[in-house]
């Protein structure tokens, strides 16, 4: 369990400095860079057997190339959509990926799921809307925020297959190898964009992304531990909706946001999700 709340603290730092990052008006991929370098950085230097980094096996490797891709699909959507469709709904999307790990665990890896793990599920999904509801937001869905949804939802299931195909004593060279990939991914579109727009990586935004890779790291680590020793039906409820709450508890403390009326309802139903998920 002390993984588990490592992760959200961890998810809740990396958010709070993408919010910071948000007022940067240079090369849009100069935070991701830096964010990387920190990740794969910190996943080389906590390896205890460096050279088994290496040597990994064929099924990790894979695994890691994907999960760097959508690693990056997936903050890139964030990253767009913001401005679009607001922090709020983006937020909430981001986090109702769950769906798409809990169906993986679910239906590919028949991981059983009780009846209160199906009703703390669905208060959970509820609680995340509520929590994230924009009055001023009208319409249909926009395609954006579901591709947020499904890329973040993918990414964050590449924890779960680790555990499931891999040996635990590769999990620094995973995790080294995944945001290696991102990082060299966010490298080219960081050209790219030089060239098309003349924009260069700021050095604040770089130095942001560096700080802003220590939480993506360690929140990286300690979900994939956590879910090894708890069910994934647990894990990724309380993940998401846990970083919801933490978010806000810490927006209102250092920004003095005040909870709306949307938002206290929904901390109501965070806590009751809570108590259907302990059952």
């Amino acid at each position: 369990m002390t993984d588990l709340v490592l992760a959200i603290l961890c998810s809740s730092a990396l958010a709070l400095f993408l919010k910071a990052a948000s007022f940067e008006s240079g090369n849009r991929y100069g935070i991701l860079l830096g964010n990387y370098i920190s990740c794969f950085t910190l996943a080389f230097l906590t390896a205890g057997n460096k050279s088994a980094m290496f040597s990994l096996s064929g099924i990790t490797v894979l695994l890691a190339i994907l999960g760097g891709v959508f690693f990056l699909l997936g903050l890139i959507a964030i990253q767009k959509s913001i401005p679009e469709n607001g922090a709020a709904l983006t937020s909430a999307f981001s986090k109702l990926g769950m769906i798409v790990s809990l169906f993986l665990s679910v239906v590919f890896f028949r991981e059983k799921i009780t009846l209160y793990s199906l009703l703390g599920i669905g208060i959970s999904l509820l609680a995340i809307l509520v929590v994230n509801h924009d009055p001023n937001h009208r319409g249909d869905v926009p395609v954006l925020l579901l591709f947020t949804l499904a890329v973040n939802g993918i990414a964050d299931s590449f924890a779960r297959l680790f555990r499931e195909f891999c040996s635990s004593a590769e999990e620094n060279g995973f995790l080294f190898l995944l945001f290696l990939t991102a990082g060299i991914l966010t490298f080219l579109l960081s050209r790219k964009e030089k060239r098309d727009t003349g924009k260069s990586v700021s050095a604040r935004a770089f130095l942001l992304g560096i700080l802003a890779g220590v939480p993506n790291y360690y929140s990286s680590l300690f979900l994939i531990r956590a879910l090894i020793t708890l069910p994934a039906v647990f894990v990724y409820p309380v993940f998401s909706v846990g970083s919801i709450l933490t978010i806000m508890t810490l927006s209102a403390l250092l920004f003095h946001e005040r909870l709306s009326s949307f938002q206290k309802g929904g901390l109501f139903l965070v806590i009751l999700a809570l108590v259907f998920l302990n059952l």
